[in-house]
């Protein structure tokens, strides 16, 4: 009968198959969302949070940031559901340390429209009422603090599942390929993309349901 680990014996059994852990490492792992907080009656962890405290540490062999491998990670999501705080946390330690961060945005804004214009509309894409620019880097932080995420978590899932699947199959081996842009990254820049165009929606609809301004007397 598998009775669990305490967090002495999960780090132990990680340690054991190569993969040390410290008290430090796993408290932030635990704060990121990348490991349940344990079962309320025994207070232990299972052999499913062992298997994942593997990948996090193997992941980490290849990179160090927490935060980007917290966004990686969560592709799996079955494995690791990390929550949509835990996201937008994640996503706003990256925005900072993006190289040509707006060179970067310029790169997946045209691929994004170059796919939409070859393919029809992906389920659940919102309407664009508007042309769109890509949002200036200097947005971005504010575009992901004022988001409503719980509103937004119904999106989380459909981009990741084209950025991760649908864009690279229809952009490989053509000048939109994103190779070459971290995936973590390619997300990131897709969600802020995404709010900035909901900001616009949500401001053109204000001004069309804007109550009329009175005309001044001669």
């Amino acid at each position: 009968m598998d009775v669990g680990y305490s967090e002495w014996g999960l780090r132990e059994a990680a340690a054991e198959v190569g993969y040390p852990v410290n008290h430090k490492q796993f408290h932030a792992y635990c704060e990121a969302g990348l490991l349940p907080t344990p079962d309320e009656v025994s207070r232990r962890w299972s052999a499913k949070d062992l298997e994942r405290l593997v990948q996090i540490r193997e992941l980490g062999a290849r990179v160090r940031s927490l935060p980007r491998r917290v966004l990686l990670l969560r592709r799996n999501f079955l494995d690791f559901p990390v929550p949509g705080e835990k996201l937008r946390a994640a996503m706003l330690a990256v925005v900072p340390i993006i190289r040509s961060p707006k060179r970067k945005m310029s790169r997946v804004h045209r691929a994004i429209v170059w796919w939409e214009q070859q393919s029809t509309p992906f389920p659940g894409s919102p309407v664009r009422p508007l042309p769109q620019r890509p949002p200036h880097p200097d947005e971005w932080e504010l575009l992901l603090r004022t988001a409503d995420f719980e509103r937004f978590a119904g999106r989380i899932p459909v981009i990741y599942y084209a950025a991760g699947t649908v864009l690279p199959f229809f952009t490989s081996g053509t000048e939109h390929a994103l190779d070459d842009i971290p995936f973590e990254e390619q997300l990131i820049l897709w969600v802020v993309r995404e709010l900035a165009e909901v900001r616009a929606q949500q401001r053109w609809a204000d001004r069309l349901t804007a109550p009329p301004v009175p005309r001044l007397e001669d």
